[in-house]
C-alpha cells in the first residue's frame, strides 16, 4: 500500500515539475490496490506514451480541448514509482499500439498487444497498461456524449442506410451500458483487433490519420475541431472492416467483495475521509462491522486509519493545487485540532504541511 501511495505522490510531483497543472485527467482512490478511478473532465483526450529503455527515457503527451502538455523524464524515475494499479472510468478508452509490445491487464487476465493492435475498454472494466520493453502507444479517451455527437454528425449522416450491427467498434461504443462507478458492474467487455501481416498499408494509413488528428489538435487553425472529429471518425471506422481485423469480445466480472470494497473506498473519498462508520453503514446499507472487516481484509487498516488516508491525501492535493490556507484545509477536512493534523501529515509525508507546500511549489 505504501509503495502505491508513494507512486501517486511522485506522479503529482512530476506533473507539477513540468508545469502540467491543468490536466483533464483527475485520479481518484489512489492507494487502493484493488482499483483506482480516473475522471476525465474534457469531452475527449488523446494520451501518447513512449517507453525507450535503451535511452532511459519516458515521454508523455496529453492532448485535449483544454490544451496539450508534454512530459519527459527518465525511465528509471518512472520505474521507481512502481507498477500501475488497475483502474477504471466512465469514459471509453481505445488503446492503439504504435510500436513494440504492450502488456495489458484486464481484470484478472493478461493480454499482449503488438504494433497495429487495438484494444477497446468500456466504461466499467478494470485495466492497466504495462511496458516491459521499448513500446509506444496512444490512448483515445471519449466521453459517451462526445462519441454520440461524433457518430450522429460524422458517421450516421453518411451511412444512414447501413446497419450499425455490421460495425463492431461503433456498435459496442453505441450500446455499451452506462453503469456508474458507484454501482455494481456485473458485465464488462472489450474488443481486440489484430493487424494482418500482409497489410502494412493498414498500419501506415492509421498512423497518417493519427498524425492528422494530433496536427489539428495542436495547430489551432480555424475549423480544426470539425476536421479533428472527421479524422477521428475515419480512424474508428478503420477497425470495423472484417478484411482488416479479427474481432474478439469477452465478458469479465469483478468479484463481489472487491466490488464492495471499491464502493466503500469511493464513498469514503467522496466525503474526503470525513465520515463516520455509522454514516457509511447508512449510505451503503451494510452492517458496520462487516464493512470494517472488508476494509481490514484489503488494506490491513481499521476504519479510522483508512478514512484518515483519504483526508490526508486530499490535504496533500489542496496544498499543491490551491492557495487555501492550511487552517482552512484543516477545517474543510474535519480537523479541529491543527496540531493533530500536522502530526498525521508529517507521519505520512515526513514533513509538515507548510514545508511540503514550499518544497513542491517553489
Amino acid at each position: 500500500m505504501k509503495k502505491q501511495e508513494d507512486k501517486i505522490n511522485s506522479i503529482n510531483t512530476i506533473y507539477h515539475k513540468y508545469g502540467v497543472d491543468k490536466s483533464a485527467l483527475i485520479f481518484h482512490n489512489y492507494g487502493n490496490d484493488v482499483s483506482s478511478f480516473v475522471e476525465l473532465t474534457s469531452p475527449y483526450m488523446l494520451l501518447y506514451e513512449q517507453y525507450d529503455l535503451n535511452a532511459n527515457r519516458f515521454t508523455l503527451m496529453e492532448f485535449s480541448d483544454i490544451g496539450h502538455y508534454y512530459v519527459y523524464t527518465s525511465h528509471d524515475e518512472l520505474k521507481a514509482l512502481g507498477e500501475q494499479s488497475l483502474h477504471k472510468h466512465e469514459f471509453y478508452e481505445i488503446t492503439y499500439v504504435l510500436s513494440g509490445k504492450l502488456r495489458m491487464q484486464l481484470e484478472d487476465d493478461t493480454y499482449i498487444f503488438s504494433a497495429g493492435d487495438c484494444c477497446l475498454c468500456n466504461q466499467s472494466i478494470r485495466h492497466a497498461e504495462h511496458c516491459d520493453s521499448d513500446c509506444e502507444f496512444l490512448l483515445i479517451m471519449l466521453q459517451d456524449y462526445f462519441f454520440k455527437e461524433l457518430i450522429e454528425d460524422h458517421f450516421l449522416s453518411n451511412t444512414e442506410h447501413t446497419q450499425m450491427s455490421t460495425y463492431p467498434m461503433i456498435s459496442l461504443l453505441t450500446n455499451a451500458n452506462m453503469n456508474s462507478k458507484r454501482r455494481a458492474k456485473n458485465f464488462k467487455e472489450f474488443i481486440t483487433f489484430y493487424q494482418r501481416p500482409d497489410r502494412p498499408d493498414l498500419y501506415n494509413n492509421n498512423l497518417a490519420l493519427i498524425n492528422n488528428i494530433l496536427d489539428e489538435l495542436t495547430s489551432q487553425r480555424p475549423g480544426g475541431s470539425f476536421i479533428f472529429k472527421g479524422y477521428l471518425c475515419r480512424l474508428l471506422s478503420q477497425f470495423d472492416h472484417e478484411e482488416n481485423y479479427i474481432t474478439k469480445s469477452k465478458q469479465v466480472e469483478t468479484p463481489m467483495l472487491e466490488d464492495l470494497f471499491i464502493h466503500i473506498s469511493f464513498t469514503i473519498e467522496e466525503h474526503m475521509g470525513n465520515i463516520t462508520r455509522t454514516e457509511l453503514e447508512t449510505l451503503l446499507g451494510y452492517n458496520g462491522d462487516y464493512l470494517t472487516r472488508i476494509i481490514k481484509h484489503f488494506t490491513g487498516k481499521n476504519f479510522v486509519e483508512y478514512s484518515k488516508e483519504f483526508s490526508i491525501r486530499e490535504a496533500e492535493k489542496r496544498l499543491l493545487e490551491t492557495h487555501d490556507s492550511i487552517g482552512q484545509i484543516c477545517i474543510d477536512l474535519g480537523y479541529t485540532n491543527r496540531t493533530y493534523f500536522n502530526k498525521l501529515f508529517q507521519k505520512k509525508y515526513g514533513m509538515t504541511p507548510r514545508d511540503y507546500r514550499q518544497m513542491h511549489l517553489r
